[in-house]
């Protein structure tokens, strides 16, 4: 048999609840499996729920968080049989015994099925959770529409899906709130962990990262290179940092780019033999130097160099110690407490009002419903007059400001 589809989104920011309350409005068996649930979400759809609400024999969410719980609360007012709202609890992993908590898998299911007197079945499937965000078009979310006979084999695959989710499930009662909430909490946490866990295999040393090109007699270990580095990073033999050189026949385009091609240039490490903070040495004996700092190519001394230090720099030579024979991807992100996001006002999302009545305020209050929401185009970080000295001098030489003598916070090793 034949299952019509239908996609109901032009755009990523589609309304769903219109096409959702005619079918709920005529159905006489309505199942809905969720990841989350809200009150809001439950606004949205609750005029045609609250028309047959024994009609409503299964809503499964799996996140049971407290917007959830209210929700479900609303609906056994409204006459929804108890056994009809459940919990998915997820999965866990014994770990020696131990059961694991955070991080796992647990129900994602969208799905919005119903039944209808003349024998025909409809289901939404698609990315919408029953939020009001979802459902009302302000996330970017997508679905296809099913329509057909009840009979059709893909609705019976449909009604099984659901049917394994609502016995997998607990049942909701107003008792088991805080061991519910508890057990969320901890994927949520577990979530977050892993949303901002760091790489564990970045070895915290301070490297400047110097690229180059040579178009004549190529440098050999043993040799002095002087470089010039901004004042403000302090002494450099304080920070125990290394010295990376890599030596281009061609410079690449971008300190990006080249970054990228480091297994095709000649790498040296190299060891510090001398700096000057106050650019007080006047002759240095050292084989090379670089031109031009925004394209720099190793220039050839004769063994000794009088020296124009720019203001603020400070003088350093570094030994080419040996060739270096490890790869690296070189880190140069500096951590920071908060961002500020960057709004397009030209870009705006908002929900429909004929959804006031039911929905006073989509945020719970804490954004009025008469404000649009306008599109995060970017993030830049907080407070640029507050930076200090350091930290400036560290953007400078970073890839992104187009410096080709870089100063990376870590580094990890690659393989091969």
């Amino acid at each position: 048999m034949t299952v019509k589809a239908t996609v109901l989104f032009g755009s990523p920011r589609c309304e769903i609840a219109t096409i959702l309350n005619q079918k709920l409005e005529s159905s006489v068996a309505t199942q809905i499996v969720v990841g989350f649930a809200t009150l809001n979400g439950l606004g949205a759809i609750e005029s045609a729920i609250r028309m047959n609400p024994r009609s409503l024999q299964a809503f499964v969410v799996g996140a049971g968080t407290h917007k959830a719980f209210e929700a479900f609360d609303r609906l056994l007012g409204l006459g929804v049989q108890a056994d009809s709202l459940r919990v998915h609890l997820g999965h866990a992993r014994s770990d020696g015994g131990k059961v694991r908590n955070k991080f796992r898998p647990m129900l994602h299911s969208k799905i919005f099925y119903t039944e209808h007197a003349d024998g025909s079945a409809s289901a939404v499937i698609g990315s919408h959770n029953a939020t009001g965000f979802a459902l009302l078009g302000l996330n970017g979310e997508a679905a296809v529409l099913l329509e057909g006979s009840r009979e059709s084999a893909e609705f019976e695959k449909i009604r099984a899906h659901i049917a394994s989710a609502k016995k997998e499930a607990t049942q909701y009662t107003y008792s088991s709130r805080p061991a519910l909430a508890w057990w969320t909490r901890q994927y949520l946490e577990g979530l977050a962990m892993r949303a901002n866990e760091a790489p564990t295999d970045v070895e915290n040393k301070k490297t400047f990262v110097i690229l180059c090109e040579n178009k004549g007699i190529p440098p050999e270990v043993g040799q002095i290179l002087y470089v010039e580095l901004p004042k403000d990073l302090g002494k450099i033999t304080s920070l125990s940092a290394g010295f990376h050189l890599y030596v281009f026949d061609q410079l690449p385009k971008s300190p990006t780019e080249g970054l990228a091609l480091l297994a095709s240039a000649r790498a040296f490490a190299c060891e510090m033999v001398g700096v000057d903070i106050e650019r007080g040495t006047r002759e240095l004996q050292t084989d090379w130097t670089l031109s031009d700092p925004l394209r720099p190519s190793l220039v050839a001394t004769g063994g000794s160099l009088r020296p124009t230090p720019k203001p603020e720099m400070q003088q350093v030579r570094v030994r080419l110690k040996r060739s270096n024979t490890k790869r690296y991807d070189y880190v140069f992100d500096r951590p920071r407490a908060d961002w500020d996001p960057v709004c397009d006002e030209g870009e705006t999302v908002s929900f429909p009002q004929r959804y006031s009545k039911e929905i006073p305020d989509v945020s719970n209050g804490s954004v009025p419903t008469k404000k649009t929401w306008l599109l995060v185009k970017g993030l830049r970080p907080k407070d640029f007059s507050g930076e200090s000295s350091y930290a400036i001098a560290l953007k400078k030489m970073s890839p992104d400001e187009g410096a080709f003598v870089m100063m990376s916070l870590g580094r990890r090793t690659v393989a091969g």
